[in-house]
């Protein structure tokens, strides 16, 4: 199932009010996300981080949710739809251990994005979830994405930690803003 937050053209000045309103959230759902970002920031076991992005938030959406565009800055899923429950797996290539599984936990088009991250089969296995929040803003949009489910009691799982935040933040965030421009 592909979800949609844009309206077509013919009716574009009619319908940036309700694109504002689909793509914005409703107030129970934007409480529900503030008091999880909260919890996340006071939570040095996760990893938040903030990106703008000059396109809106339906083309960061589709970046987030098709399997093609998906390939082509994070990996390739075999399976995916942005529908809650789905299960689906990302390959991980040229790698021993090439499979992390995954489920969609929360869905809401041109919102947000959660799934379960599960890496079961490494040496250290990794059970993490990433949130995927989308803000209209100006012209734009801001995306936050949390990481949660690390255990930096354990050493390897606080490296792990420091480790995915550099990589969000150093590949694959400017790999999404990349293919969101193209």
């Amino acid at each position: 199932m592909r979800h949609s937050c844009t309206a077509p053209a013919s009716r574009a000045a009619a319908s940036n009010a309700s694109r504002s309103t689909r793509c914005s959230g409703a107030a129970d759902s934007t409480a529900r996300s503030e008091a999880r970002r909260h919890a996340s920031d006071l939570n040095s076991a996760s990893t938040r981080l903030s990106s703008f992005f000059r396109q809106p938030p339906h083309a960061v959406w589709r970046a987030l949710t098709d399997p093609d565009l998906l390939q082509q800055w994070l990996l390739r899923p075999t399976g995916f739809a942005a529908s809650p429950g789905t299960r689906f797996r990302f390959t991980v290539p040229d790698a021993p251990i090439n499979e992390i599984r995954c489920e969609v936990l929360e869905a809401r088009p041109c919102e947000q994005l959660t799934y379960s991250w599960t890496y079961p089969q490494s040496e250290y296995p990794a059970d993490w979830i990433l949130d995927w929040t989308l803000h209209p803003q100006g012209h734009g949009t801001r995306l936050l994405l949390t990481q949660t489910g690390f255990d930096i009691t354990d050493r390897r799982q606080k490296m792990a930690r420091n480790a995915m935040e550099r990589s969000w933040k150093r590949s694959l965030l400017p790999k999404l803003d990349r293919v969101i421009h193209h």
